[in-house]
């Protein structure tokens, strides 16, 4: 057993005040206000699905229905020739896979054309037909389909001719399965997903021979409150229920109230005894407990704040810890201790982060941080600086024929000849590969060009030797001048980088080993890696 004089034994003892009394408020609350809070919440977010479901069902069905609108406006000319009809009605289908068949009626209610289904036979008494030859668009409810024998609904418009006269039907076939698995639905009621019914029959529309009549709540208007029933399965849910599709059908959500309310009511009065008992007893250890504790955390807090805000030199203080639990002397002691380590780690990670690890030159995050900064520098003393591009010429020869080792000490040697011919105010990085870039602070464009003439010239004159073999190797270089101004799409140090690969871009294509400058009419051409 923890002695009170650690902090875990403390926090043992005064967990159960901690427990007990909102417990035990909770316990009060619950009754009066918590457990209505929890079923209105839980209906809240019903009605929301709900909803959301309904509205998702009636835009879709207008999207179905529009399909066969547009499908139906096509020449009636056209639609006479089964070919055509054919072709166009396969097209369709593959393109919209929510119908399962498209069918041309007649005007007798005859099959003209079909896809997915070789029908035959009469629809002239089915009411999507009748109400199609009086000019009116249909969407079914759930029919059994004569030629499939399985429930569908059918999406059905007229067809005219050129005069406007009826001279058809066009009818869609959707699967109500289909509807089901678009919206994740439910094909019976004991699953707490959303189902569809019939409004007037209260069957489910996935099973409306077998089907049982539902016990559902009323309908959304009805009632602002939550209803609580016991459903067609006998368990007590609340739910909610809104019509679709001009209410002819009906989709309805529920949740079982033991799963909204997770026992909570035989847990907290259970717990409300317990807290009842411990409340009085255990108060001024609180006290006690807190007056040992607060100042050490205190000062961790506010030291552990510095740093976070950046201030790594913070130094710890020294505390009196010989009323404060081990603990926390402890953790006071090793918090200092880390916070050293810490400041060792942040200057490592700095220098690891901003450089880059073959060549030892910046790497793009350092490029985009310290060349951004002499860019501004010279902008705002109104000093010329200028960006050089380099790239080596023939890279990838060297490491196909003498091997990727000896292809990194090229890069060296070459980030070591860039670095020697540079100043300290000036900034070098690799970009990739074998391609660098270097931002000269208070260098005129002319300037800049004998510097890139100088690195030319090393690259070309100095070997390079490893594991046997020697050679010398080449660079192409476009240098550009930092404008006063760029496109506020892009920033000074992306604009002038862009130019001076254009000039790099020029060099490569004028025959390499050479240093071009970028011009204002380099600004057409399309600057793409000469590979």
């Amino acid at each position: 057993m923890p002695s009170l004089s650690t902090i875990e034994g403390k926090l043992r003892a005064y967990t159960a005040v901690l427990l007990a009394l909102p417990l035990l408020a909770s316990c009060i609350a619950f009754y009066a206000i918590i457990r209505q809070a929890n079923i209105n919440a839980a209906y809240h977010d019903i009605h929301t699905a709900t909803s959301y479901t309904k509205d998702s069902i009636n835009v879709w069905l207008g999207h179905r229905a529009g399909d066969i609108e547009h499908v139906a406006s096509i020449p009636s000319a056209l639609l006479k020739d089964p070919k055509f009809t054919s072709d166009f009605f396969e097209s369709f289908l593959k393109s919209h896979a929510d119908f399962k068949s498209l069918l041309l009626f007649d005007t007798a209610g005859n099959v003209n054309t079909s896809a997915r289904e070789h029908a035959r036979g009469n629809v002239a008494d089915r009411e999507y037909f009748a109400r199609a030859r009086n000019g009116l668009a249909t969407i079914t409810s759930p029919l059994k389909s004569r030629f499939s024998g399985e429930y569908i609904i059918i999406v059905a418009h007229p067809v005219r001719n050129e005069a406007g006269d009826f001279s058809g039907v066009l009818a869609g076939a959707i699967s109500i399965n289909t509807i089901l698995q678009t919206f994740s639905l439910s094909y019976s009621s004991n699953s707490w997903r959303p189902f569809l019914l019939d409004s007037r029959t209260r069957l489910p529309l996935a099973d409306m021979e077998a089907g049982t009549a539902k016990i559902i709540p009323p309908a959304d208007g009805e009632t602002d409150t939550p209803q609580i029933y016991k459903n067609t399965d006998n368990a007590r849910v609340i739910g909610a229920c809104m019509p679709v599709k001009d209410g002819e059908w009906l989709v309805v959500m529920e949740r079982p109230v033991a799963e909204i309310l997770g026992g909570m009511e035989r847990m907290l009065l259970v717990l409300a005894v317990a807290s009842l008992g411990t409340m009085v007893a255990l108060l001024p250890y609180i006290r006690r407990f807190s007056s040992g504790v607060l100042g050490p955390v205190k000062t961790i807090s506010a030291l552990s704040t510095r740093m976070l805000e950046g201030q790594y030199d913070a130094e710890c203080i020294l505390i009196d810890t010989n009323k404060t639990p081990v603990e926390i002397a402890t953790l006071y002691d090793n918090f200092c201790k880390m916070s050293e380590r810490l400041i060792r780690y942040v200057e490592e990670l700095e220098i690891y982060t901003s450089t880059d690890p073959l060549t030892g030159l910046g790497n793009r995050r350092s490029l985009q941080k310290e060349g951004a900064r002499i860019i501004e520098m010279c902008r705002r003393s109104g000093a010329e600086c200028s960006c050089l591009v380099l790239d080596l010429d023939h890279f990838k020869r060297v490491n196909d024929t003498y091997g990727h080792p000896t292809g990194d000490v090229a890069l060296q040697t070459a980030s070591a000849i860039i670095m020697r011919n540079i100043r300290k105010a000036d900034f070098a990085a690799r970009l990739g590969g074998e391609e660098f870039t270097v931002i000269a602070s208070h260098t005129p464009t002319g300037q800049a060009m004998v510097l890139a003439e100088r690195i030319r010239a090393d690259v070309e004159r100095t070997p390079i030797t490893h594991d046997g073999h020697t050679f010398t190797m080449t660079i192409s270089i476009g240098v550009a001048p930092v404008s006063a101004s760029c496109d506020s799409s892009t920033t000074p140090l992306d604009d002038v980088i862009s130019k001076a690969d254009c000039a790099l871009y020029k060099a490569k294509n004028n025959g390499r080993n050479r240093v071009e400058q970028w011009r204002a009419e380099d600004a057409t051409m399309s600057c793409k890696h000469h590979l």
